[in-house]
């Protein structure tokens, strides 16, 4: 489905589930979409516990007949139901709603072509008072251009170029719960809200604004483009796939939970943040002038601060490469599976890493100025080298194959803080020998 809006409208789109009447579902939709919360819910949960590691290693002892089939996994009936109607109409046509919200001044005249699978429908907004005046004001679009044989739903809406209205004005989409490629254009002040949550089998998704911002909810598909000249994207729910996000101007990024082959987002002024899981395998987080927050980060991550700005990390587990031209870098590492580094010309950098019988990865700094937990120093090496000071931790129990962090600090300082290790205090007495007597 390919929607073009030239004029300022709000572009919102969701799947929907219809009766054998081919009206809207809604208890069905709201059954079902309560069903698929708490299925999102629990596999959040899952993921953060490192529950689907385990169950990828015994999917693949099971491959390879090391482990019983046994009970595998069951989906609830209203899924089964929902795919067996849809194996048992697999030819049939399926609706697709469209709403289009306005005031009642507005007018809309509209006429589609269908031609197999492929339907195109074009929509024409004024202010007309009688068909008469609509059919002078559209006259000159009367040639639409030849239709594509591709299987796909295209919805364009035109507007007079004296159209005044800069607001009230909704296209609403219920789609079937099966799509393929889903592409969205509001122009001006035209904001999109895509919801996701009862869509499957999508490939593609694009999303473009250029003042509005976009919306969206619980997506899942192979490719997903997001792009905005001044407005936010934000992104609620799970964001699963291949992400690249764009906002010029002072647009902001924000997601709770993405996983997926790679998350790429870009922005000029605006702030990127990941409040909850970021799991895509590779993350790569660039702004000029903004600031990157990720609060659990389990990725291979790339993230760059080119001209000014605060980057704050808390690294559950994977690698990192942060560079920062001006401002500071605030991380939390428990776990790191390869090299990493961070790099900051002018600020200041503060890492707190475990204790060392829990640290897999060992800590080299180069700054002007350092400040060390005590405990952390005395196990390391410390040392000043033309004028800057150096400290490398101590050995930990990977040896020399354990991955280096390495810190670097042009000007400003370096803070690495670890918590003490805690020391069990035994009461019991000596005796004379010095050997320690224990109560029976």
């Amino acid at each position: 489905m390919t929607v073009s809006a030239p004029i300022n409208v709000n572009l919102k789109c969701s799947a929907s589930y219809f009766d054998h009447e081919n009206l809207v579902d809604t208890n069905k939709n709201i059954k079902i979409g309560q069903s698929r919360q708490e299925a999102n819910t629990i596999e959040r949960v899952n993921r953060r516990n490192r529950v689907h590691d385990d169950i990828e290693e015994e999917a693949f002892k099971e491959e390879r007949g090391e482990l019983d089939n046994g009970a595998g996994l069951f989906m609830q009936s209203e899924h089964l139901e929902s795919i067996r109607d849809i194996s048992r109409n697999v030819t049939s046509r399926s609706p697709l709603q469209v709403s289009l919200w306005g005031r009642s001044l507005h007018r809309v005249d509209s006429y589609s072509i269908v031609q197999g699978l492929h339907a195109d429908t074009h929509m024409y907004v004024s202010e007309a008072s009688t068909g008469e005046e609509a059919i002078s004001i559209w006259r000159d679009l009367r040639q639409v251009e030849d239709v594509e044989m591709d299987p796909v739903s295209r919805f364009k809406l035109y507007s007079p170029t004296n159209f005044q209205d800069k607001n009230g004005i909704s296209m609403v989409f219920r789609t079937p719960i099966l799509m393929n490629r889903i592409y969205l254009w509001a122009k001006e002040q035209g904001s999109i809200d895509l919801n996701g949550l009862l869509m499957d089998k999508l490939y593609s998704i694009g999303l473009t604004t250029d003042i509005g911002n976009i919306k969206v909810s619980d997506i899942w598909a192979g490719e997903i483009k997001l792009a905005s000249n001044t407005g936010d994207v934000m992104c609620y729910g799970t964001l699963e796939g291949n992400v690249s996000a764009v906002t010029l101007g002072d647009g902001d990024f924000t997601a709770r939970s993405v996983v997926g082959p790679q998350l790429d987002v870009f922005t000029d002024r605006g702030d990127i943040c990941v409040w909850d899981d970021c799991h895509s395998e590779t993350t790569q987080l660039i702004t000029n002038t903004g600031n990157i927050t990720c609060n659990r980060l389990y990725s291979d991550a790339k993230i760059c601060i080119k001209t000014e700005g605060v980057a704050t990390l808390n690294i559950i587990s994977g690698s990192v490469g942060c560079v920062v031209k001006n401002g500071n870098i605030i991380s939390h590492i428990d776990e790191l599976t390869q090299d990493s580094f961070m790099e900051v010309e002018t600020g200041y950098v503060i890492i707190h890493i475990p204790a060392q019988s829990s640290r897999n990865f060992r800590v080299s700094l180069v700054s002007p100025r350092s400040l060390i937990s005590p405990h952390v120093l005395n196990s390391g090496e410390f040392y000043v080298k033309d004028g800057l000071e150096h400290f490398v931790t101590g050995e930990t129990g990977e040896g020399d194959l354990a991955p280096c962090l390495t810190v670097r600090c042009h000007e400003g300082s370096v803070s690495l803080q670890s918590p003490p290790v805690s020391r069990s205090i035994d009461t019991g007495d000596e005796s004379e020998d010095g050997s320690q007597l224990r109560e029976s």
